[in-house]
């Protein structure tokens, strides 16, 4: 069958742009990720040391976690429904989204806290009950500290730039920066 007019043009242009977009500018922006994801293991790797955390774990793709306080209150078991606070900042301490105090924004006004979220653990695993948008790395180590703490305790995470905004520019977050969320469960719907 032959193509003809505006469909072959455009087959021809879909064509040529994907095999000029498989080329060797590919290997440099590999290069270029392990790079940046190198600075960021370096950076959490300076944090830790900083702030003595001990016994910090990793997920497979690099988040790591650590739990401060397991808590005393109501066990989180399989099938709850929970709502957690929680405090992401930059490794300087900058607050840039917390559900717990009001955040200054690149206007530098004053936003209200965000929503508390809400996790729901299902047989597929833990899932937000919202739609509200979350780095990758944000729920891969959420999904690690609930399967730890109870109502009360308190989880730290860690997350390089590539499964945080990456080179997404969210303000007031720089590009590639590593996160650091504070997580606590503050109730648990059975």
């Amino acid at each position: 069958m032959k193509l003809s007019g505006k469909v072959g043009v455009l087959v021809s242009f879909i064509s040529l742009g994907f095999a000029v977009g498989c080329g060797s500018d590919d290997v440099l922006e590999t290069a270029s990720q392990d790079e940046q994801r190198t600075e960021d293991i370096a950076l959490i790797e300076s944090y830790i040391a900083e702030k003595g955390f001990t016994d910090v774990d990793t997920t497979s793709s690099g988040v790591r976690y650590v739990i401060r306080e397991t808590g005393s209150g109501e066990a989180i078991e399989y099938g709850d429904i929970v709502t957690l606070d929680f405090t992401g900042t930059l490794t300087n301490g900058e607050v840039f989204r917390s559900t717990v105090q009001a955040v200054v924004d690149t206007t530098d006004n004053l936003t209200a806290p965000n929503p508390r979220l809400v996790f729901t653990h299902s047989q597929s695993g833990w899932a937000l009950d919202v739609a509200y948008r979350v780095e990758l790395g944000f729920t891969e180590g959420v999904t690690k500290l609930l399967d730890s703490l109870q109502v009360g305790g308190s989880g730290i995470l860690m997350i390089p730039s590539d499964l945080g905004f990456n080179d997404f520019r969210t303000a007031p977050v720089p590009l590639t920066s590593v996160l650091v969320y504070e997580i606590s469960p503050v109730k648990v719907r059975k």
